[in-house]
């Protein structure tokens, strides 16, 4: 008799917020009306990756350069085993003894598992805007 695999959570990067010296914060799209966030080790967010264009070929600038980005950044996409939420939705925080609410609230997330899958968006060159007058 066989294990069942588990089916892995997919979140994908909205946006990247600050950095520590162990960890960074990622923000992931928002889900349900609330907006997902985990930290994760700069190690694994700042490793340098290749960029590939819509064919799977290495990505180059106009000077024929390789192009290297972060291995995670918005519009990437991990794939995780394990995901917790850590406490309940955030809806507000306090700055100067004044309570400000969030235009969506946010939800800390405990990243786990050791086979987190990182797919990366191709790249594409951008292009001039075509404007129909």
């Amino acid at each position: 008799m066989s294990a069942k695999k588990k089916e892995k959570t997919s979140l994908i990067v909205a946006f990247m917020g600050g950095s520590g010296q162990k960890s960074t914060s990622v923000s992931f799209t928002t889900t349900n009306g609330v907006r997902p966030w985990a930290w994760i080790e700069n190690e694994i967010v700042t490793k340098q990756v290749a960029m590939l264009d819509t064919n799977g070929n290495q990505a180059v600038d106009k000077s024929g350069k390789p192009i290297f980005r972060n291995q995670i950044r918005a519009g990437v996409t991990l794939l995780v085993s394990e995901v917790r939420a850590m406490g309940n939705p955030e809806t507000s925080y306090v700055e100067d003894g004044i309570e400000i609410s969030l235009q969506k609230p946010k939800q800390q997330l405990l990243l786990g598992g050791n086979d987190m899958e990182i797919i990366q968006p191709q790249f594409q060159a951008m292009t001039k805007l075509a404007v129909a007058e």
